[in-house]
């Protein structure tokens, strides 16, 4: 019975993220609506890519060219901003274009439309991929083993680099000149 429950949990838990996640699509009563809310996924979809990126790798993303700086600076100095950390820079870019995308209205539409047909197709593959892991269960176990290989192996290459790295190099030892 527990064990019944528990398989069940997380694909009741897929179903309700997969319905909350394509109602917007279902309602849509026209093709404006329906790209309109494919941007909107979209822009979703942009900020859980980039802000953990963002977070891990802003210091190094946030060096700009001498010249992108400076006009930063000119541009930035009327509003008060004169020292801005150049790392929000490279957060604050992604969201502006976002915005002027979802301003212009062709752009939405397309942008949209094509994320949204994109969204959807992404979603079939991986139904039917599912339904051949169905079927085809001893193939799906060979893959499965196969990814678990890979993941351990690379797991492990990771780890003897970081620690080759991270240790100390062997003293040489000086040579003796004699008497």
């Amino acid at each position: 019975m527990l064990q019944g429950i528990l398989r069940l949990s997380p694909l009741r838990w897929f179903d309700a993220l997969l319905s909350y996640v394509t109602r917007p699509f279902a309602r849509a009563r026209n093709i404006r609506r329906y790209a309109t809310n494919g941007y909107r996924l979209f822009g979703v979809v942009l900020l859980a890519a980039a802000l953990p990126l963002w977070l891990l790798w802003g210091a190094q993303l946030g060096r700009l060219a001498v010249r992108l700086r400076g006009g930063l600076g000119f541009l930035l100095e009327p509003a008060g901003l004169r020292e801005v950390p150049e790392a929000f820079v490279m957060l604050a870019l992604p969201v502006l274009a976002y915005v002027l995308g979802y301003l212009i209205r062709p752009v939405r539409l397309y942008v949209g439309e094509k994320f949204a047909d994109a969204f959807f197709r992404a979603a079939g593959a991986a139904l039917d991929a599912g339904d051949w892991c169905f079927e085809n269960r001893w193939a799906s176990l060979f893959i499965i083993v196969l990814l678990v290989t890979f993941i351990t192996w690379g797991t492990f290459y990771l780890f003897e680099q970081s620690r080759r790295s991270a240790r100390p190099p062997a003293a040489v030892p000086a040579a003796d000149s004699g008497p």
